[in-house]
């Protein structure tokens, strides 16, 4: 299955890198910078937002995690500049030759200020750190970049149906263990930890929150 990925993705770099080296072309941009976006913290806590990285980063790069950014120029390797940081109190999983890296320039970085030095000019920028992007001179009101972003992401290329694939045969087993606590009598909360328990989920995992109504 991992090599099966591994071919995939790197089929799906291609198409992608294809289709913004025409963006980059109609825009007269050199790059297009996506950005994963940073942490938030609840107001007056320590405690951070559910996090979720954003979807156009997602596209090109499954890595989890905030403060990534991937740079696109036209005629190389989509480059990926990862954030794992040095940190006393959480465990940072390291890189081990997950399915995606080789279609992609991956450089490892543990200072979010370094992510952001020696980044393309006329470069674009989508992404949530607006503000951090236009101090390092990247544009993020370019006309028309959204888009033809958007648009790109409408087809799904083989290696996003077989994510689809492998996320249904998830979710199936989850609808089976949901359909048997129901059937056991179980309340709504049953139902919804049923669910998490058989598709081995956290409540932040999933694609949307679990709706389940019982009664009339």
């Amino acid at each position: 299955i991992a090599m099966t990925l591994k071919n995939l993705f790197a089929d799906h770099i291609r198409i992608l890198q294809k289709q913004t080296e025409e963006i980059l072309q109609e825009l007269k941009l050199d790059a297009i910078v996506l950005g994963a976006g940073a942490p938030v913290l609840y107001f007056e806590d320590d405690q951070d937002v559910p996090y979720r990285s954003n979807h156009h980063f997602r596209h090109w790069c499954p890595l989890e995690g905030p403060e990534h950014l991937l740079i696109i120029r036209a005629g190389q390797k989509p480059l990926v500049r990862v954030f794992k940081p040095q940190d006393f109190w959480y465990e940072v999983k390291p890189l081990q030759n997950e399915f995606w890296m080789e279609a992609l320039t991956v450089e490892v970085y543990d200072d979010v200020a370094a992510i952001w030095e020696n980044l393309p000019k006329n470069a674009a920028y989508h992404g949530p750190d607006l503000g951090k992007a236009r101090e390092h001179g990247l544009a993020t009101e370019v006309e028309g970049l959204l888009p033809r972003l958007n648009w790109n992401r409408v087809s799904k290329t083989p290696y996003e149906q077989q994510c689809l694939v492998d996320a249904t045969r998830i979710a199936a087993q989850g609808h089976l263990a949901a359909e048997r606590a129901f059937r056991q009598g179980g309340s709504e909360l049953d139902i919804h930890f049923a669910y998490l328990q058989a598709t081995r989920s956290r409540e932040i995992d999933l694609p949307y929150e679990n709706i389940i109504a019982l009664n009339e």
